[in-house]
């Protein structure tokens, strides 16, 4: 199974059905759970407003990307917002956003006033009084979703990426290197980050894995290589700056992690020294400069 972003649906739904699809934090998905979810999500937001974009807060629980999924089927824009950031910001976001709804994927309490929220398990845990207005309009070329930077001053500012746009990195990146429905992807950046993008689309699209890890994972190193070789993930996608972390970490070498043949940088400059360090303990990898 897999999810065409092209014709925006989910296609080739009895093969390989059974196969991991996304591994969260919380707990892991086959591609089935996933449809099942996505199924299950559109039916709920079906009667709520979709005339202003819905947050989708958490940090890095399986339902995270499937509830990204769903509302690109909608057609309806998504804004992921992590669950470390402080309430004021989101408050900030949402205000902005003139949002309604909140997907809370977290176990954390809902950080802000808002009038519709939906929990973990996409159940509906609190509803507004107030009359539903379903005012989205079709256009050529929908919002699919919207990242939240704090440019210059310091204040959220949101940058629109459209349907066409994530149909173009889809087409580009799926001509890289170990881009394919055998790819597990070891996720390091949050889904506020773009370069999460080549994770998502990278699993959903081809019908591949991603196993995703919050800060705590992160800043692990125990935790981090018990997944890595736990999931046998092939691809690495992530800053050179993380990867720097690691290179100099006895353990982490080509004799323990074999399986982890390529790794695709993006977000920074990619030192000529970390790739050198990088080829001396992992000499078969393939590495992308993006």
């Amino acid at each position: 199974m897999n999810y065409n972003f092209y014709i925006n649906a989910f296609e080739n739904l009895d093969h390989a059905k059974d196969k991991l699809a996304v591994v969260g934090t919380d707990k892991a998905l086959t591609w089935q759970q996933v449809y099942d979810a996505c199924e299950k999500l559109k039916a709920l937001l079906n009667g709520l407003p979709n005339d202003k974009p819905v947050i989708i807060y958490g940090e890095k629980e399986a339902n995270f990307p499937v509830a990204m999924l769903t509302l690109i089927n909608l057609n309806t824009i998504y804004v992921p917002v992590d669950a470390i950031m402080p309430a004021e910001r989101v408050k900030k976001i949402a205000d902005i956003l003139e949002a309604k709804v909140m997907i809370n994927c977290s176990s954390k309490p809902t950080p802000i006033e808002i009038e519709y929220i939906i929990d973990a398990d996409f159940n509906l845990v609190k509803r507004s009084k107030s009359s539903l207005e379903n005012k989205k309009s079709e256009v050529e070329d929908p919002v699919r979703y919207i990242l939240f930077t704090s440019g210059s001053t310091g204040e959220p500012k949101g940058v629109q990426i459209t349907a066409e746009a994530l149909n173009d990195f889809t087409k580009w990146y799926s001509t890289w290197p170990g881009i394919t429905r055998d790819s597990v992807y070891m996720n390091q950046a949050p889904f506020s980050f773009d370069i999460s993008l080549c994770d998502f689309i990278g699993t959903f699209h081809h019908g591949a894995t991603m196993v995703l890890n919050n800060y705590e994972i992160l800043k692990d190193a125990n935790k981090f290589l018990r997944r890595l070789s736990e999931y046998q993930a092939n691809v690495m996608v992530c800053t050179p700056s993380f990867i720097y972390m690691y290179v100099s970490t006895p353990q982490f070498n080509e004799q323990n992690y074999p399986a982890l043949k390529n790794y695709i940088f993006l977000g920074e400059e990619l030192p000529v020294a970390t790739v050198k360090k990088l080829k001396r303990v992992f000499p078969a990898s393939r590495i992308v400069n993006s």
